[in-house]
């Protein structure tokens, strides 16, 4: 027996069906006709749909990835590289500040931002972000995204400046 029993004269899914004709709620049929699904006659099964959609979510390719700065805050005028974990290379994809693209890679080669060239390298093989000469506005939001794998991932990057540090370091020694 499919899904389908109710057949296409119910227009309001609802359980009550089911004891009309006789069935235990506690043991309903199983899903063996997949028109049955399409054809949107299963709304009595909502967890049916609810189970569809995190099966199509574990069929796309996205990568679980992390970026994990080689240190955090950080101090102005220092450098930074942005590491993926685990680190992966990306034949096609970004790195970005905010919302301005500092680095778009694919697979002949690459292109830096005019703001950050001479300050930012890209290692290809292990798709890297390394960062020179820190200025306090390099505080922020920094993402990869993949398009060749599937990637999405956030790190934010605090730099501190000297005076703020020393002025730290100075009410800890009183």
């Amino acid at each position: 027996m499919s899904v389908c029993w109710l057949g296409a004269n119910h227009s309001l899914p609802s359980l009550t069906p089911l004891t009309e004709k006789g069935l235990d709620r506690n043991n309903l049929p199983f899903i063996s006709d997949p028109w049955c699904l399409i054809s949107g006659r299963t709304m009595e099964y909502p967890l049916v749909w609810v189970l569809i959609l995190v099966l199509l979510n574990f069929t796309t390719d996205v990568s679980g990835q992390v970026v994990v700065p080689s240190m955090n805050p950080l101090a102005v005028g220092s450098n930074v590289t942005l590491n993926l974990v685990p680190q992966s290379p990306i034949n096609i994809g970004t790195w970005s500040y905010e919302t301005t693209i500092i680095v778009l890679f694919y697979p002949n080669g690459s292109s830096v931002s005019k703001s950050y060239q001479g300050r930012v390298s890209f290692n290809r093989s292990s798709s890297e972000l390394s960062i020179c000469s820190l200025q306090l506005n390099d505080s922020g939001l920094y993402t990869v995204q993949g398009m060749e794998p599937v990637l999405y991932a956030v790190v934010t990057l605090s730099v501190r400046g000297k005076e703020l540090t020393s002025a730290c370091l100075f009410i800890f020694l009183r």
